[in-house]
């Protein structure tokens, strides 16, 4: 015969002539879900190994209960209850028939099976059992349609979503966020959530089924995600339900703007190997490719006259990815960074009662003019009449006194002197190598961190180490090879105070969206308590 739902032409005429295998006894049948939601709604399929499938077979959910499972009826039996259509009563007994339009036969092993309304859950119950029983027609009686497939079936409560708090956390991961709703099922391991399609770890589901909470993964920045949760009950979604922000921690948070060595920084975040920080030597820090910033503020790469509104006021040097979720860099505090992108250094400044005596190195000060930062820096008195032109400082006895490298030709009080970089001749480099050499003493273990420049001398380059008089090592390799002048001057440091850490894709000017040279793929971390960085002397 016939059945409602069926395709007409060759291919139901196909089907048609299919005839139901002689079968001794049914067999198991693999469901692709053993689980769903009360009232149904939901579709399976249901396999076996064996051909027992036809065009007449007839498919009816049994009622089990709670308890141990049983057999499904041996021949088919209708229902005892009439279903009316569009007010299912809630079933917890007896057999409920699968309409032949909801059955429908994909081959001799497998069937599609929607899962009727009458599949329910009474009052108070958190879950039921049901035989899915196949027969081979619906002929009732002894002799009529046997049964050729079985399987298990269980139903729950649909979860339910309210809401998600908070809503948005950091990309590394690792926080807590708290899912509130109903018929969350408080069995270990019968819950499982997602967001973005990755999965949510740590799951603690309330005793009252009413909320649970869990762990936030590492995902790269970006949604809002919907959040899935899955339980016996079946899958809900929430849309836009949270957004990963790029968020990142630096440890440690806080360093000095003095010392021998730039401090190294370990900062933990999410989606670093896909960042180019090859530009880090801190000799382009504007340049197109990923950098570390110190930014007083929010950074922002907008256009300001060619600059950008807030840019950074250090770079953290030599970037090395540890792995997606770590990198670690060397903070440059000794060196800052001024609104056009360029290193500052200090400006050449006035003593105006320097006094000297005649044929001595030494010279005094009314006043505490003097610091350590003095040794090797230029001394001058205008037109050379009292100290010989070239002149430096050798050392500083105390904030009124210095030693000078040439004795004053005259004694004399009142004298203005300044001081400010000063200039090395006949300095040599090699293109590609970080070492200089110098033709006579030019150079003071004083020198180490002191910004250099000349030609062949990329921007930001400091002295990183002294070897002799003659020879120093550059902080950045050379780009020509040659003979020339170089100026040496004090870098400014950055000064003490607060500060943020940022990660940035594109270090270039105005990449933001909408900016003039806009990159689709412009990513900077946010502000947040651990990305704070501390510059102070403890």
């Amino acid at each position: 015969m016939s059945r409602p739902g069926l395709a007409i032409g060759a291919a139901a005429l196909l089907v048609v002539g299919l005839s139901a295998p002689a079968m001794a006894a049914s067999v198991p049948m693999t469901l692709s879900a053993p689980s769903g939601p009360s009232q149904g709604g939901n579709t399976l399929t249901g396999t076996t190994t064996t051909a027992v499938f036809n065009a007449n077979s007839a498919v009816e959910f049994q009622y089990v209960g709670t308890g141990a499972a049983a057999a499904c009826s041996a021949v088919y039996a209708a229902p005892a209850a009439v279903v009316v259509a569009g007010t299912p009563p809630v079933q917890t007994a007896g057999i409920l028939a699968v309409p032949a339009a909801n059955v429908r036969l994909l081959s001799t092993t497998k069937l599609g099976i929607t899962v009727p309304a009458t599949v329910a859950l009474a009052g108070g119950q958190t879950t039921a059992k049901y035989n899915v029983c196949v027969y081979s027609g619906t002929v009732t009686g002894a002799s009529g349609s046997p049964l050729i497939a079985n399987a298990a079936y269980s139903i729950a409560a649909k979860p339910v979503i309210s809401a998600i708090s908070p809503s948005t956390g950091p990309a590394l991961g690792g926080k807590t966020v708290t899912i509130t709703g109903s018929n969350f099922p408080t069995t270990a391991g019968a819950l499982t959530a997602s967001i973005g399609g990755t999965a949510l770890t740590g799951i603690s589901v309330a005793a009252n089924g009413n909320s649970f909470t869990a762990n936030l993964p590492a995902k790269t920045a970006g949604g809002p995600y919907t959040l899935s949760v899955t339980s016996a009950g079946g899958t809900v979604t929430k849309a836009n339900a949270f957004t990963y922000t790029n968020g990142i921690v630096v440890v440690p948070n806080t360093a000095p703007n003095t010392g021998a060595t730039l401090p190294d920084i370990d900062i933990q975040g999410v989606g670093f190997t896909n960042l180019d920080f090859s530009m880090t030597t801190g000799a382009t820090p504007n340049d197109a490719k990923s950098h570390v910033y110190l930014v007083d503020g929010k950074y922002d790469p907008t256009t300001n006259s060619g600059n950008k509104t807030i840019g950074e006021v250090a770079e953290c040097i030599n970037v090395l990815v540890v792995s997606d979720t770590e990198v670690i860099c060397s903070m440059n505090l000794r060196s800052r960074i001024s609104t056009t992108g360029t290193y500052t250094t200090v400006a050449a400044r006035t003593v105006a009662d320097g006094a000297t005596t005649n044929a001595s190195t030494t010279l005094t000060s009314a006043t505490a003019a003097f610091t350590s930062a003095d040794v090797g820096m230029s001394l001058s008195v205008a037109s050379n009449t009292q100290v010989p032109a070239g002149t430096t400082i050798v050392s500083v006895t105390n904030p009124t006194t210095v030693v000078l490298s040439a004795a004053a030709t005259a004694t004399a009080t009142g004298v203005s002197t300044t001081i400010g970089p000063r200039t090395a001749a006949s300095v040599t480099t090699v293109n590609a190598s970080t070492g200089v050499t110098a033709a006579a003493p030019q150079f003071t273990v004083a020198d180490v961190g002191r910004s250099i420049t000349g030609t062949g001398i990329p921007a930001g380059t400091v002295i990183s180490a002294y070897t002799s008089a003659t020879q120093v090592t550059l902080s950045n390799a050379a780009t020509a090879g040659g003979t020339v002048t170089m100026t040496i001057a004090n870098p400014v440091p950055v000064p003490n105070g607060t500060y943020t850490v940022a990660v940035i894709s594109n270090g270039a000017v105005d990449v933001q969206a909408g900016g003039a040279s806009e990159d689709a793929n412009y990513t900077e971390s946010i502000i947040s308590s651990g990305s704070t960085f501390t510059v102070a002397d403890y």
